[in-house]
């Protein structure tokens, strides 16, 4: 179990103003559940702000995709539905982001107090959200 140091109190960030409405949204749906699992402190707000915005941005990109299809005829060419290039990109953010708070393989391996069975917190959240959509 990855464990806090103990001068960290678990508490509740502010949330960005920066944030849009939809934005807010995944910010009420992830963090009662990091809280709850008592991976989070007042200083991660900006952070979970990004991860927030970037999970919106990977959602309407993946809308576009399932609207349309991966490949787009424009004119008689076929060419790759540019939501494919926007999901990568925001998947590899929402990767980072996600390595930030140790939710990773490569992330739990260097910490000393990890274990190869922990649940990875935020993917599981981040399943949760699609499978709610």
């Amino acid at each position: 179990m990855i464990t806090k140091p103990q001068n960290e109190i678990v508490e509740r960030p502010d949330i960005p103003y920066w944030l849009n409405a939809a934005e807010k949204r995944i910010w009420d749906y992830i963090i009662p559940k990091i809280e709850d699992a008592g991976h989070l402190t007042r200083h991660d707000g900006e952070l979970l702000g990004r991860y927030c915005a970037t999970m919106y941005t990977y959602l309407l990109a993946k809308d576009a995709r399932d609207k349309y299809g991966a490949l787009l005829e424009i004119g008689q060419a076929v060419k790759s539905n540019p939501a494919l290039h926007a999901m990568a990109e925001a998947g590899r953010d929402l990767d980072h982001i996600l390595a930030q708070f140790g939710m990773s393989p490569s992330a739990r391996g260097s910490l000393n107090d990890a274990k190869d069975n922990d649940m990875d917190i935020l993917q599981k959240i981040v399943d949760d959200f699609r499978n709610a959509q």
